[in-house]
């Protein structure tokens, strides 16, 4: 589907609904803004949406996103904490940042992020290797997980 030119130079544009239909927007534009428009419409469509870390680790756990961070000791929680833990220092980007790709490897600054400690962080790269080799779960888990942040559909999480 193409984006129209109208008689009067105006570009109508389309933007996704969450009922998944197209609705169109007008647009009163020159012709410089005309190409700007083209090219970041057609790399959207080219593009799969993006989801986050966060969100595919708490729906494949189905817990809700607020209760990943907290301090609670339910199974659940734990494991979908230390999943998404074991994915964030263990995936290898291609095109990273360097300052973030050294913050991911760090325990303490890993820790800070999850409001846990260092040993924390230590112990679910521990867990999840052990869980990764015996559980069929998590195994299909952590490479689907890791094929979505090296390919750019699951958006990895900047670390401060």
């Amino acid at each position: 589907m193409k984006p129209a030119l109208t008689e009067a130079g105006q570009i109508t544009s389309f933007k996704k609904t969450e009922e998944s239909e197209l609705e169109f927007h007008t647009k009163t534009s020159n012709s410089e803004d005309n190409k700007r428009f083209l090219r970041a419409f057609y790399s959207q469509l080219s593009h799969k949406p993006k989801t986050t870390l966060r969100h595919e680790v708490c729906k494949a756990f189905s817990i809700p996103e607020e209760v990943l961070f907290l301090k609670c000791r339910k199974r659940e929680i734990c494991n979908a904490r230390q999943a998404y833990v074991y994915l964030i220092m263990t995936t290898d980007l291609e095109k990273a940042d360097k300052v973030q790709a050294k913050r991911r490897k760090s325990p303490s600054a890993l820790a800070k992020h999850i409001g846990q400690d260092h040993a924390t962080v230590l112990h679910s790269l521990k867990v999840v290797s052990n869980y990764k080799d015996t559980e069929v779960f998590f195994s299909d888990l952590i490479d689907r997980l890791k094929e979505g942040l090296k390919d750019g559909t699951v958006e990895m999480p900047e670390i401060e």
